[in-house]
């Protein structure tokens, strides 16, 4: 008897997970003994590791949970710190949003050479839209060579958006510009990362011609 009840529990406690993720309509996955190495400085008390998976997929602003099993704490992490890094813990379980397949080719392209290399892979150049993704993307260069993504003011001077589709772009809301980027010298028109100082790696605008490497996600 008692260990029908424990199934029927563990199936009502699926149902909840999946009927929240039909409500974010995205794909998840689960870890176990894993954990975000930086923890939000909000936990909340929940019975078990459903309702926490819960709380986040039903939440816009939650891309993934930490969940400590023995002291059933569950952490929230918010969109903007979905690529923060994890690492292995007994007695933790993570809920993770799929974060989209990022890759960087070496073989310099320009930047429309990129995008269709890109299109060919079944992605698209790569986007950024939060602090941590940003950094994400940056730890795949080696900091020194510039790397084509996939943003672009050629429709609109000054308006930049992500070239997400043939048919589809994306305004862009979150910047990570270098000093006095951009600055559309001789039209350019394409978003880069690139060394602008001894110091600084970051977005600016380039000739869309120009051959760099590249990174693509899907």
């Amino acid at each position: 008897m008692q260990k029908s009840i424990w199934l029927i529990y563990q199936i009502l406690n699926l149902k909840i997970v999946f009927n929240a993720c039909e409500i974010r309509k995205q794909n998840y996955e689960v870890v176990q003994n894993t954990k975000f190495s930086s923890l939000s400085s909000n936990k909340i008390v929940l019975k078990n590791f459903s309702y926490c998976a819960l709380t986040c997929l039903s939440d816009g602003n939650c891309c993934a949970a930490s969940y400590l099993e023995s002291f059933r704490e569950c952490y929230l992490v918010d969109n903007d710190n979905c690529y923060d890094s994890t690492e292995t813990e007994n007695g933790w379980v993570v809920l993770r949003i799929k974060l989209l397949t990022k890759s960087i080719f070496t073989v310099p392209k320009t930047w429309i050479d990129a995008q269709d290399y890109c299109d060919s892979w079944g992605g698209r150049l790569a986007t950024v839209s939060s602090p941590s993704e940003n950094e994400y993307m940056l730890d795949m260069t080696d900091r020194t060579q510039p790397v084509w993504i996939g943003g672009t003011d050629g429709l609109i001077e000054g308006q930049w958006k992500w070239h997400t589709s043939t048919n589809s772009e994306n305004l862009i809301t979150k910047f990570y510009w270098g000093s006095n980027q951009p600055n559309n010298y001789n039209n350019q028109d394409c978003l880069a990362y690139y060394k602008l100082n001894a110091i600084e790696y970051k977005w600016a605008d380039e000739d869309c011609n120009t051959m760099y490497q590249f990174i693509c996600e899907k």
